[in-house]
């Protein structure tokens, strides 16, 4: 009984630690999107391969992307509000990736947003 049991702790363990690794590219295409819609910039940025940017050009694009999201929790907010995201397709490549998320909005209207991704040291990131 004692062995049952240490090989449960053991396993579930395992399931923990390898369930706590990175996002997968359709989870940081799901979470950059809900966090478009929803006005959540803080959010936004930390899903951005700024690439080689210099601190004032990354100042400025999170300036031009400050101003999208708002846009974009405008448009939602005029539907109701965002009710979920979805992947309506995904490609993966080896460290590239490029998913159609479907954003449906409280009034049940529905729009597909293109979303690239690139991996970097074992990281997803949305590609601009």
């Amino acid at each position: 009984m004692k062995k049952i049991r240490l090989y449960l702790v053991a396993l579930f363990s395992a399931l923990f630690i390898v369930g706590c690794g990175e996002l997968k590219p359709d989870e940081v295409a799901l979470n950059f999107t809900d966090a478009m819609y929803r006005g959540d910039s803080k959010s936004v940025m930390k899903y951005i391969d700024f690439g080689n940017a210099s601190e004032a050009e990354k100042k400025y694009i999170e300036g031009k992307l400050a101003m999208v999201i708002a846009e974009g929790q405008q448009k939602a907010d005029k539907k109701g509000g965002l009710k979920m995201v979805e992947i309506d397709s995904i490609d993966v490549q080896e460290n590239t990736a490029n998913a159609s998320v479907k954003s449906i909005f409280a009034d049940d209207s529905t729009k597909i947003d293109r979303v690239s991704l690139i991996k970097i040291d074992k990281k997803w990131y949305v590609k601009l």
